[in-house]
């Protein structure tokens, strides 16, 4: 028998017409709501755009513009005409964007005017069609309008594992992929926004993460609408005055954000104004969640942070602590609907108390990635994502985080996880921030490197790095204990706000040729 067709914008835009819930609010943004009508109105009018611009089935669209009702509209709207959408890093430079968008085999580039006047314009390859979505730029009208005036066009009809939209990932594992989902994935959106969180109906969702990342995507788009809440957005980039400013504003019940934003509004003395006690959910995800974080934040707001873990690959979270049973040093147990599997050293199961690679299963799982088959191959296999993290299994079913399979370093014979280290260096006193990596020495054998960005004034730096070294020497087993200290004013992250391991591995190296450890 034939699978019906699908199209996961009308999966989720559909149901609150029909069942005469469509003034509900489905935005709010800058004090303004957008109800579901106007949000479905509004994407089929995109939808007759990108038609009438050319853009047909499966043709990818990449969308390089700031979080708002026009840009959701407009994404929406692609995935409404049986196109792929795939939101552009803000923070991508000239250097950055130039060969993505050269190689992407997009068949149209749709940024805010002001990008497209920057570096969007300068790294724009010929032939590739363009427009300004907000205002009229290069001598182009502005999306907005001509959508305006635009007669909606009905969604195409789509099969259940056609392409459906695309991520680019963040490139800390190597250059950046353009991750593909299936229209049947905004199924699994509810799960844990609903099943976990509880949270249903007009209930408002604040992510302070941009639309070009997963996290948002997944959480801030797709399961929000799929659970008919209202999501939060906010044109400016998240620092933590103006991310407090919004939930003052808009009062959200739920906010999705990254540990490094809520270690900022703690610095910030953000997190004691009275609008966060009011937000009854807060989820950290993006990278591992630092228990002083933890504590800090639980101590200022009266809540504990619910930590999770997903993945591009997988939209939504694969695992999650659980409301009023989280505890720092823990990720959490499966999401409803995902299966888990840690595969050890040997390439058999892992049970509980021994380290293992996480491979998950959920309805959300990718389809592959955009031109690289073979990428694809290595770590989807019968609806199972490698996700090369690698995680041990306590006693109650909880998943604790060690790191990066990549990441992980055999020192003296034994596994030391990252996480582990730098677990113990921001416990110490004067440590804001640290990143541990392996180097290798002048025998060719792996040793410790320890980056730091110290939190505040530091006049003598060996000795601060020596008094660093015995810190964590009397906390961690010797062979854990790294001896080269490096200090830096910030650790270099990609746009989502992830460590790049990668260019901190390269200094250390030069360091330890020309021995110039602090």
């Amino acid at each position: 028998m034939e699978a019906p067709a699908v199209n996961a914008a009308e999966e989720l835009l559909r149901p609150p017409l029909r069942d005469g819930a469509g003034g509900r609010a489905a935005i709010w943004f800058e004090g303004r709501t957008v109800s579901y009508a106007e949000l479905h109105e509004g994407s089929l009018r995109f939808a007759a755009l990108w038609r009438r611009h050319g853009v047909g089935r499966g043709d990818l669209v990449l969308f390089l513009g700031r979080d708002g009702p026009a840009l959701y509209q407009a994404y929406l709207g692609a995935i409404l005409a049986g196109a792929v959408p795939a939101a552009l890093s803000l923070r991508m430079t000239e250097e950055e964007l130039a060969p993505l968008l050269a190689g992407s085999g997009a068949r149209l580039l749709v940024a805010d005017a002001d990008l497209l006047a920057g570096a969007a314009g300068r790294a724009l390859p010929p032939g590739l069609p363009c427009m300004a979505l907000d205002r009229p730029a290069r001598g182009l009208p502005a999306a907005v309008e001509a959508a305006r005036t635009t007669a909606p066009r009905p969604p195409e009809d789509m099969g259940e594992d056609d392409p459906a939209f695309a991520i680019f990932t963040s490139g800390t594992t190597g250059r950046p992929k353009c991750v593909v989902h299936a229209h049947r994935a905004v199924r699994a959106a509810r799960r844990f926004m609903g099943e976990i969180l509880g949270v249903g109906a007009g209930a408002r969702v604040f992510c302070t993460s941009k639309l070009f990342f997963a996290y948002a995507l997944g959480h801030a788009l797709f399961a929000t609408l799929a659970v008919r809440a209202t999501a939060v957005l906010a044109a400016a980039w998240p620092e933590p005055e103006a991310v407090t400013e919004v939930v003052r504003a808009a009062a959200p019940e739920v906010v999705f954000s990254v540990p490094a934003l809520y270690r900022s509004l703690l610095r910030a003395g953000l997190a004691e104004d009275p609008a966060w006690r009011r937000v009854r959910h807060c989820v950290a995800a993006g990278e591992r969640l630092p228990e002083p974080v933890y504590r800090g934040w639980a101590a200022a707001t009266g809540r504990a942070p619910v930590e999770g873990i997903g993945a591009s690959e997988t939209l939504f979270l694969f695992l999650a602590q659980r409301p009023g049973r989280t505890r720092p040093g823990v990720t959490g147990w499966p999401t409803p609907g995902t299966e888990v599997m840690l595969q050890g050293e040997d390439g058999a199961a892992a049970g509980a108390g021994r380290p293992g690679v996480l491979w998950v299963r959920m309805p959300s799982v990718a389809l592959g990635y955009r031109g690289e088959p073979e990428r694809g191959a290595a770590v989807l296999r019968d609806g199972w994502y490698c996700t090369g993290d690698m995680f041990v299994r306590e006693e109650d079913g909880a998943f604790r985080y060690l790191g990066r399979a990549d990441d992980m370093l055999k020192i003296s014979g034994q596994w030391v996880s990252p996480e582990e280290i730098e677990a113990a260096a921001q416990a110490a006193p004067g440590v804001a921030e640290a990143a541990a990596v392996g180097v290798e020495d002048g025998d060719g054998l792996t040793r410790l490197a320890l980056f730091v960005v110290p939190s505040g004034r530091v006049d003598d730096e060996a000795a601060f790095a020596a008094g660093l070294v015995a810190w964590m020497g009397a906390r961690l087993a010797r062979f854990k204990c790294p001896r080269r200290i490096g200090l830096l004013e910030a650790l270099p992250r990609t746009a989502t706000g992830k460590v790049r391991r990668a260019l901190l591995r390269e200094r250390a190296a030069r360091m330890e040729r020309e021995r110039g450890w602090a």
